[in-house]
């Protein structure tokens, strides 16, 4: 499916939107690194509905799971300015960067 649209984009429907939902709801946690590397590269612009948290939340699964350095790194591979500095943020106010 690719990356995340944006709210803001004229071309954007409800059933594009609909697609995101199920599939990251049904994604079991905590996931691996592979997959942290492929959800990283999803993040919309800024939002969708929601649907961005939920992402938000699956991606930080695998935060406990791998070294700090690793999380970090993939975290610089997101291609929103927005949310790489939202993860980075939480990970200095977790108290350990």
């Amino acid at each position: 499916m690719g990356r995340m649209p944006d709210a803001s984009e004229d071309n954007l429907s409800s059933e594009l939107i609909d697609e995101y939902a199920p599939l990251i709801h049904a994604s079991v946690k905590p996931i691996n690194r592979e997959e942290a590397s492929i959800l990283i590269t999803l993040f919309p612009e800024d939002e969708l509905f929601g649907v961005e948290q939920s992402l938000l939340h699956l991606f930080e699964s695998i935060y406990h799971t791998i070294p700090l350095d690793e999380y970090k790194s993939i975290i610089e591979k997101c291609p929103s300015d927005e949310w790489r500095e939202t993860l980075l943020k939480r990970v200095r106010n977790a108290g350990v960067d």
